[in-house]
């Protein structure tokens, strides 16, 4: 993992340093879920380590709410390790996901509905249906907190 950079101070602005407290937000955030649903299932943290591919300083320090960076990787492979679901992940790292009219079922439950009814696995839909949405920005994302 990598620290946040705060090495030269002069290129830091109010916006950057805003940001790179939202991150570290999501990042304690999503680790306190990992610390959390590591215990609930009585896993150890080398378990997990070898279960995920995770080193076990990186999992402690993501546990313990470290000013570190983890990559894509470590965040995917300790989600799918410890099966937190697509929807909950995302909603962790991306914010909630708000329609702007909740009386009308949306495009996209519709999308999910035929993909499944097809036979294609729900979270595989929902995956598709995430590719779709980070792809064309349909729907505006507020970070809940």
């Amino acid at each position: 993992m990598r620290k946040f950079n705060m090495e030269n101070k002069k290129e830091i602005t109010p916006d950057i340093l805003k940001i790179q407290e939202e991150v570290k937000a999501i990042i304690r955030k999503f680790g306190a879920i990992v610390a959390k649903t590591r215990k609930d299932k009585e896993m150890k943290l080398q378990e997990l380590s070898q279960k995920s591919g995770v080193s076990i300083g990186v999992i402690s320090d993501l546990e313990n709410g470290k000013d570190k960076i983890p990559n894509l990787y470590t965040l995917i492979a300790l989600a799918k390790t410890l099966e937190i679901k697509n929807d909950e992940f995302l909603r962790i790292i991306f914010g909630e996901i708000v329609h702007k009219d909740p009386t009308k079922k949306d495009p996209s439950d519709i999308l999910v509905d035929a993909l499944v009814a097809y036979g294609v696995p729900t979270d595989v839909a929902a995956n598709i249906l995430v590719g779709i949405d980070l792809s064309y920005g349909k729907h505006s994302v507020k970070n809940k907190q």
